[in-house]
């Protein structure tokens, strides 16, 4: 079995990303999931098996379509990093600070040692609860990572606590329900009590450095004051 790169773009017209998808030949699928939007994309019908370059490489088309060989370890995926992206507190009235987003459960909220939170933000905003949201990272069933944001938190007795004052994204009202849960893209901004914090993916920033540059030169999304 031959595995062939494909180079796409995201059929969405409100997203339009370039992707880039390796399939094995013959395959059965038919669509593949933009990972920037969530678009299924329908497959070339007919997919044809590359030549085989010497050596056990890959063909791999870049962006200029030139064709260039690379070394590839037949067709395994390379590995995840153990920080999947990260939370960057982009506000104006709150000092910037960075969060690593791992696998699993991230519960984030206001600095507490009495019910701290995994990621605690040194505050004074009395509108954010300890904890105030979760953000979960998971691989779905294409190896792609997902964030999913939810208001509040589980407690130690497994029940779960909703936030005081909501948890918001984008600038949007109202705030979001605390039964949803909301899959999240790189660049997307959550609001907890008055601070916002910027979502930064793996795939889109690459490092730390590149996230923060990108974060520090975008505009602020505008605040919710409307509490109640």
């Amino acid at each position: 079995m031959n595995v062939q790169e494909l180079t796409l773009t995201c059929g969405n017209p409100a997203c339009r990303a370039r992707l880039t998808v390796r399939v094995k030949v013959p395959t059965q699928a038919k669509e593949v999931k933009c990972p920037k939007c969530g678009y299924l994309n329908p497959l070339p019908q007919t997919l044809s098996a590359p030549e085989q370059p010497a050596d056990g490489e890959t063909l791999i088309r870049e962006k200029d379509n030139e064709e260039t060989w690379i070394k590839t370890p037949g067709d395994a995926k390379p590995p995840l990093p153990e920080i999947l992206g990260w939370l960057i507190v982009h506000d104006e009235k709150t000092a910037a600070q960075t969060f690593n987003l791992k696998k699993g459960r991230n519960t984030v909220g206001r600095v507490s040692q009495k019910s701290p939170s995994d990621l605690m933000i040194q505050t004074e905003d009395r509108y954010m609860s300890r904890p105030h949201c979760t953000l979960d990272v998971k691989i779905n069933k294409m190896g792609q990572v997902d964030y999913v944001l939810q208001d509040g938190a589980a407690q130690p007795d497994g029940t779960r606590k909703n936030s005081q004052n909501g948890t918001f994204l984008n600038g949007q009202e109202p705030a979001l329900h605390p039964s949803e849960q909301i899959y999240l893209k790189d660049g997307d901004t959550i609001q907890i009590g008055e601070t916002k914090m910027v979502l930064k993916t793996f795939r889109m920033s690459e490092s730390l450095q590149k996230a923060h540059r990108q974060v520090e030169g975008s505009d602020y999304t505008r605040t919710i004051l409307s509490f109640t």
